[in-house]
């Protein structure tokens, strides 16, 4: 290829070429400026979004705390207002309190009543009380569980 001889000795495609470099590293610097402020804007996008999930999760785990919270006051409730009776054998003992502890009632049979052994009197009491305890208990754990959460 002949090259023609231009201003300053250069040849007329040294020059062209030259404007072309140019352009092209114009170009590339455009396009690297264009890539950083991309890569600018998808950071601050991904840094939104972050924070977007994090507060979309956090109100989704409010929500889900707050409903867990009205089925274990429910539940608790249900547990309080229940009432359970138990007895002694021959039922000489009878008493019923609440699932919140509240004493409903306490009967005793006349023939318990003897002022010369209040320790007999005093056992089936504690026996009646500790199979209170047990029925509230296994109410709470097994009728109860999980249903309503």
């Amino acid at each position: 290829m002949e090259s023609k001889a231009g201003l300053n000795g250069l040849s007329t495609e040294s020059a062209a070429d030259e404007e072309l470099t140019e352009k092209v590293e114009l170009a590339r610097s455009v396009i690297n400026n264009t890539h950083q402020k991309l890569l600018g804007v998808r950071e601050q996008l991904s840094a939104r979004t972050a924070t977007m999930d994090f507060h979309s999760n956090l109100e989704l785990t409010k929500n889900l705390l707050e409903s867990l919270r009205t089925s274990i006051g429910s539940w608790h409730n249900t547990v309080a207002q229940s009432v359970f009776t138990s007895k002694s054998d021959e039922d000489l003992v009878q008493i019923s309190v609440t699932g919140g502890g509240e004493v409903r009632s306490v009967k005793l049979a006349r023939e318990i009543v003897n002022p010369d052994d209040i320790a007999t009197l005093e056992d089936f009491i504690a026996l009646v009380i500790a199979d209170l305890f047990q029925q509230i208990h296994y109410f709470a754990k097994n009728h109860l569980e999980y249903r309503d959460l």
